[in-house]
């Protein structure tokens, strides 16, 4: 059955040096945040380092900037495997540029978090509606990093990540994930390039942990697929849009391009 469902997460990180970091949470709060705001506006310069998706993080920044006009903020946008290489290269250099990294939690985790060189977000935590954790999900704030302090999942969702071309392809024939190894379909599957970071990664890792796949699905579908790999996401996109392709293996924006009138969508989950 197609059950099998891939975790879409956002996650922030603080990358400050450590003399600017917030003191953390007081009992009174609002003192805490009118100081924060003060120092903020002292130091006049807000950089943010962000996923670059739909533009929705560029929109939250811009809104921060109309709230406080006095603190100048600068976002940068793109994806883990380029905003990671970038930041690791300012660290080298001795350069602390960015204050905040808000995107997925892949290359939080294995770049950021393991060159620990990230301050803790939980003690930067102070606005009631925030720290009060029974007002998330599950009751309580949810961590990437096993000491649950530094990568901070704000955001969840569900996807399979897995699309196709509409006029080559019909959903209801695929009732397994092993489908996918059928002979007809050698040679007209995409991926996106699993030795760089993104969901590809994570949907890896899920396929190789479920017992009914594990190591063999995956050794299976690239090895004997003839699978093209790419690492240009709008290409994949394209390429699946335009029927070069029947099935792709973590394109992104697929619904986005299927609301314009392409003929892609994402194969759901057949529970």
């Amino acid at each position: 059955m197609l059950k099998l469902l891939l975790p879409g997460l956002f996650a922030i990180v603080l990358l400050l040096p450590q003399a600017v970091r917030s003191a953390g949470v007081k009992a009174d709060w609002q003192s805490e945040w009118e100081k924060t705001v003060q120092g903020a506006k002292r130091e006049g310069k807000l950089s943010l380092y962000l996923y670059q998706g739909e533009g929705e993080l560029s929109a939250v920044a811009q809104l921060f900037q109309k709230k406080h006009p006095e603190i100048s903020v600068t976002a940068v946008t793109g994806r883990g495997n380029q905003l990671g290489p970038r930041i690791m290269a300012e660290r080298r250099a001795g350069k602390f540029l960015v204050d905040a990294y808000i995107s997925g939690p892949t290359t939080a985790y294995e770049v950021f978090y393991r060159a620990k060189i990230l301050d803790p977000v939980r003690s930067a935590l102070m606005l009631p509606e925030v720290v009060d954790e029974s007002k998330w999900w599950q009751g309580e704030h949810h961590y990437i990093d096993p000491e649950n302090k530094y990568i901070f999942v704000f955001l969840g969702n569900v996807g399979q990540y897995i699309s196709y071309h509409t006029k080559s392809v019909d959903p209801g024939e695929f009732r397994s994930y092993w489908d996918f190894l059928q002979p007809k379909w050698k040679g007209k599957i995409l991926s996106r390039d699993p030795k760089i970071s993104g969901s590809q990664r994570i949907g890896l890792r899920i396929f190789y942990y479920t017992p009914e796949l594990g190591a063999e699905f995956i050794r299976r579908l690239y090895g004997d697929m003839d699978i093209t790999v790419t690492q240009e996401l709008r290409q994949a996109t394209d390429w699946l849009a335009n029927g070069k392709f029947a099935i792709c293996f973590f394109c992104s924006e697929v619904l986005k391009a299927k609301f314009q009138g392409l003929p892609v969508d994402e194969f759901p989950a057949v529970r």
